[in-house]
This record gives C-alpha cells, sequence and structure tokens, in this order.
C-alpha cells in the first residue's frame, strides 16, 4: 500500500491551451510513477489533450458535464474512484475541472463546499488533486472560493502555498449565509415526534402525486425527506417544519428545526458506521440533486432540490401523463376523468403507471395540519 500522499492544489488557467499545456505533463509524470490517472475536462480540453499526447498514453479521460452532475453525487463517485485504486495499491491523480458556468449563486455555493469537503474526504488517501479553474472565464468570486478551499495554487510557473486555505471556516461562512427565500405560498406540515414521521411522509407524496411527479422520482424524494427527518431524530435537533413546493422545473423540500449540527461538514462526509446520525444527509445528498445546509442561532434548515421531476413525456399520450396524479386521487372534473379513462383502455404504460401511483396513494394518510405559509 503506498503511503498517504494527499495533495489538493488549484490550477488557475486562461484558456484551453493553457490548460492542457499543464494537463500534458501531469498525465506523462503519472503514468510513469505507474499512477492511476485520472482526467475531467470539457469537451473541447480533452480533444485537445488527446492530441497534444498521441495515442499512445493509457489514462481514464472523461468529460466534466458526464461527471459534475449533482454535488454530493460526484464527491461520492470521487470517493469510490479513490478507494479502489487505493485497494489495488495504486497512487491516484485526478485533475477534475467543474462546470461553473451557468449555475444559480447556491449552486455554485455547494460546488464550493464539496472542495472544502475534499481536504476532509481524502485527507488520508494517496491522492494528488488538480482542480483548473479558469481565470480568464470564471466569477472572481469563483477563483476567491478556490484560494480557500485548496491549500496549494498553482499558476504558470508558479507553485506556492495559499495563504488564504481555510475549509473550515469557508464551509461554516456558507453554513450560515441564508437561503433563497421560499414563494409566498407553499404547503407546510410539522413534526412532534418520531411517531408523525408516516404522515408527515404521506402529506410529502401526495404534494408530489398532484404535481405529476414520476414514481422513481418519488420514490427518492420518500427516502431524502425520511432520511432529514430521522437525523433531525437522531440528533434531538426537537419538533420540525417541513415546507414543500414546485417551480417550473424543480420540487423543493425545505426542513426546519431547532438545534444545530456538530460538523460544518456533516452531508458531505460519507458515514462513518451504518447507523450513524451523520448518515442522514449524506443520503439525502445521494437522491437530490442539491441539498443545501443553513445553520443559525435557532437551528438548521435543510433544503432539497429535485429536478426534473415530471413523468416522462410520451408524445403519443398527449400529455396525459400530467394527469395521472390527480386522477388517481380523484381530483379531476368530469370532463378529465372520463379523458384520461379513455386513454387508458388504449394505453398500457399509462395503465403501469397509474397502478404504481395507485399502490403509492393507497399508503397516504393525508393530515390534517397541512396549512399554506
Amino acid at each position: 500500500m503506498p503511503a498517504a500522499m494527499y495533495t489538493h492544489r488549484a490550477l488557475f488557467h486562461a484558456g484551453d491551451d493553457e490548460l492542457v499545456a499543464e494537463l500534458v505533463p501531469f498525465v506523462t509524470e503519472g503514468i510513469e510513477a505507474d499512477e492511476r490517472v485520472v482526467v475531467v475536462v470539457s469537451s473541447s480540453a480533452g480533444e485537445l489533450l488527446r492530441e497534444r499526447l498521441g495515442p499512445g498514453p493509457v489514462f481514464d479521460l472523461w468529460n466534466s458535464t458526464d461527471v459534475y452532475t449533482f454535488p454530493v453525487r460526484t464527491l461520492a463517485a470521487y470517493a469510490e474512484t479513490v478507494r479502489a485504486s487505493t485497494e489495488q495499491g495504486r497512487r491516484i491523480r485526478v485533475a477534475g475541472q467543474p462546470i461553473w458556468n451557468g449555475l444559480s449563486p447556491l449552486a455554485i455555493a455547494e460546488w464550493t463546499c464539496v472542495e472544502a469537503a475534499c481536504n476532509v474526504v481524502f485527507a488520508a488517501s494517496p491522492l494528488l488533486m488538480l482542480c483548473p479553474y479558469d481565470i480568464a472565464r470564471l466569477d472572481p468570486s469563483v477563483i476567491a472560493a478556490a484560494r480557500r478551499t485548496h491549500p496549494e495554487i498553482h499558476h504558470g510557473p508558479h507553485l506556492a502555498a495559499s495563504s488564504e486555505f481555510s475549509p473550515v471556516d469557508h464551509q461554516s461562512a456558507v453554513r450560515s449565509s441564508g437561503l433563497p427565500p421560499r414563494p409566498a405560498s407553499t404547503e407546510q406540515i410539522s413534526m412532534f415526534s418520531p411517531s408523525d414521521l408516516s404522515t408527515v411522509l404521506s402529506f410529502v407524496e401526495g404534494f408530489a402525486l398532484t404535481r405529476a411527479m414520476a414514481v422513481g422520482r418519488i420514490s427518492d424524494l420518500r427516502m431524502a425527506v425520511e432520511e432529514v427527518l430521522t437525523q433531525a431524530i437522531d440528533y434531538r435537533l426537537g419538533p420540525a417544519r417541513l415546507h414543500v413546493w414546485t417551480t417550473d422545473d424543480e420540487l423543493m423540500v425545505e426542513v426546519e428545526s431547532t438545534g444545530l449540527l456538530e460538523s460544518p461538514f456533516t452531508g458531505y462526509l460519507p458515514p462513518s458506521s451504518p447507523s450513524g446520525a451523520e448518515r442522514g444527509l449524506w443520503i439525502a445528498g445521494q437522491r437530490c440533486d442539491l441539498i443545501a445546509v443553513r445553520q443559525h442561532n435557532d437551528g438548521t434548515t435543510v433544503r432539497l432540490h429535485i429536478s426534473d421531476y415530471l413523468v416522462a413525456f410520451r408524445p403519443e399520450c398527449d400529455g396525459i401523463d400530467k394527469l395521472l396524479g390527480v386522477y388517481v386521487l380523484g381530483a379531476c372534473d368530469a370532463e378529465e376523468a372520463s379523458f384520461v379513462a379513455a386513454h387508458l383502455s388504449t394505453c398500457a404504460e399509462c395503465r403501469a403507471e397509474t397502478d404504481r401511483l395507485a399502490q403509492v396513494v393507497g399508503l397516504l394518510d393525508p393530515p390534517d395540519g397541512r396549512t399554506p405559509s
């Protein structure tokens, strides 16, 4: 087993040419040292790197759009890749180029938290991690975060320790910041004890059904919410209030509870044991597209984002998918119900979807505590 030599380095460059000029020796040195080499960059940079290296070197070349999808899931995938290489007795070097442009401020903050958490997750790993940042294209705030989350900065011919490196302070600052405000009206329910858990989960599932959420995504939603609420119970955070709402492309759940988590990295670190209280946010992060945790003097807020939540559209169904959840709940008007029933008599896929939805509805016990806020 190689000695643990963890290195986390930000590479500041301007454009693909400068990036590839640094990646060529990064790859060749790793191959010569019999290390596993993984490069995750944009398609344009990947093509240029292959051109410069030629057909000889054998290494993993992945596209950033395939890897940098959802923050906690991406971190988990990297952890598994490093674990597999370590078990084989090989050191690994990774050059990973996140996708920053086009993200919301909230998503950017969560990706910077992933960079901060890497210093804890991989501290004992034989890993050289190089994170390219295009200083010609990225917002200065992203570059500033890189200086706080990377112990070393590589810029041109210079390699130096970052005087601003402080991942714990960075993580704590993000977690003490605010979240975008909720809509003026959401649906909500309170949870006062563990015995309320099934009622709250039924409430969330019922809301998702009326919004035409795909059954597979309802399963993800239920598990994520259950883990967050169970974590609140494990940490004895007191009563929890749950809000749920949708936008054009996301379904969001927010859980507010009293009390504070012990570590600013809870939710980013793989759980140390299967039953550990810290596992809840980690598992929720695997099921959601984005999870944001914020802490203030009066408690903890966890916001879950699930994108692409609608039932898959089938052209031949004329958008009937979106009526199935309402139909199963008996909330269609007479004309809609007749339209859906006629369609179901001819469409096996929609009948199967309706059957699955009906099974979920059978578990529902709509609570009386539903109130808008």
